[in-house]
């Protein structure tokens, strides 16, 4: 389950299992995906960080991107030592703010780090005696996925998997079901690691 890049949908498991009941199926994938995030919370990234958030949930009409109606807040981060994804942290959160980025700052990272963002007013808490914020305004879209690669990348592979393999996820099942996506996601270095919260 943690290996497979496009992820592993539990009906194709139950297959490959030959499990009668879909119901044992998930049940199991779901204890598979906690222990993966339970095995990684202790961890923090170091060093160099690329750090956005994105929103996650189906097409909804009204505003895109921060302030969009009825989605999942995420904030993403990736360890990128060398120019390299290593490892990445994943935090829902009720609202992008900067309180919410403060506690994910404590819980996910180490202390002397250098986190490189788009620049948006929240991450503005970054700012202390233990870690250096740069910020990079991006003007628009397409230059956040040039200038923060990796965060991107793991970011769009994450919600490509999630609409190809379960066609959606629910705002409960989002922190277990993004692990999957996560430690398959960050090969780069051969010693894959997630965390949620």
């Amino acid at each position: 389950m943690g290996r497979q890049k496009s992820g592993a949908s539990m009906l194709s498991l139950q297959r490959i299992l030959e499990i009668r009941t879909y119901k044992t199926v998930w049940v199991m994938g779901h204890k598979i995906r906690k222990a993966m995030a339970e095995r990684d919370a202790g961890y923090k990234l170091a060093g160099l960080i690329e750090l956005d958030d994105t929103y996650v949930g189906g097409p909804k009409p009204g505003k895109r991107g921060r302030g969009a109606a009825g989605k999942s807040k995420v904030v993403v981060a990736v360890e990128t030592p060398g120019n390299k994804p290593r490892f990445a942290a994943m935090r829902q959160v009720p609202r992008v703010s900067g309180d919410e980025i403060k506690a994910m700052a404590q819980a996910c990272l180490a202390a002397e780090v250098v986190a490189r963002t788009d620049g948006w007013q929240a991450y503005r808490v970054l700012n202390s005696e233990s870690s250096f914020h740069v910020p990079i305004v991006t003007g628009s879209g397409k230059n956040a996925g040039r200038l923060f690669p990796w965060v991107h990348t793991l970011i769009a592979n994450v919600k490509g998997n999630i609409r190809g393999v379960y066609h959606g996820v629910s705002d409960k099942h989002l922190p277990v079901t993004w692990t999957n996506f996560v430690t398959a996601s960050i090969d780069a270095s051969g010693n894959p690691k997630c965390l949620t919260g």
